[in-house]
């Protein structure tokens, strides 16, 4: 095997240079525009407090508040535009943060869509939804003229030392170049140790 590579070296080389060069380039486009949005939590309140009629008559002994807080992230490396947000039905209650001026249509199905003219690389807000005695829209869309929304898991995890993390990376950029730098001795070798002249 290794007397092959030695003798089609040159042509291994070329014939894997445009292929590791269009996956980068697709690589580097994919990452260009991506969104996504994710749910940080969602929770239900067991509010000890009769649900009163409009005549003051008892309809049930308690009452449920539901919240949810949905996240939504330009993960990309490119601005996004036109970012539109569709719920099932407007909420009872919902607060954007950080605060962004948006627009509010409704399709003919009365879908409730929140229209935001553009998000910024890396840039996310957070959209809490709440409702007393009623179930919450589903976020049933998210799209922008550059991609589609996809969703994403969110998880909590503890927060590390600003040094730990510095050293994770510096080690992680270490066995980038050590690497990078063994592939380049590999094609080095077997470029140089290639016969030449008719013998081959």
């Amino acid at each position: 095997m290794l007397e092959f590579a030695q003798t089609y070296a040159k042509e291994i080389v070329a014939l894997l240079a445009p292929i590791l060069t269009y996956a980068s380039n697709r690589l580097s486009r994919g990452r260009a525009h991506q969104l996504a949005w994710g749910t940080r939590h969602q929770h239900v309140f067991v509010v000890q407090e009769p649900l009163l009629g409009n005549d003051g008559e008892q309809i049930a002994a308690s009452q449920n508040v539901r919240t949810v807080s949905v996240v939504v992230h330009n993960q990309g490396k490119q601005p996004l535009t036109n970012v539109d947000l569709v719920l099932n039905y407007k909420p009872m209650y919902h607060n954007v943060w950080a605060p962004r001026v948006y627009e509010e249509q409704f399709d003919v199905d009365k879908r409730y869509t929140m229209k935001f003219a553009s998000f910024a690389p890396n840039e996310w807000i957070t959209i809490e939804l709440l409702s007393i005695n009623k179930d919450l829209p589903a976020l049933v869309n998210l799209r922008s003229d550059q991609c589609v929304g996809k969703q994403m898991q969110i998880s909590v995890r503890p927060s590390v030392n600003a040094w730990y993390a510095r050293a994770v990376m510096g080690l992680a950029l270490v066995g980038t170049f050590a690497t990078a730098y063994g592939f380049l001795l590999l094609i080095q070798f077997l470029v140089v140790s290639t016969p030449v002249g008719p013998g081959r």
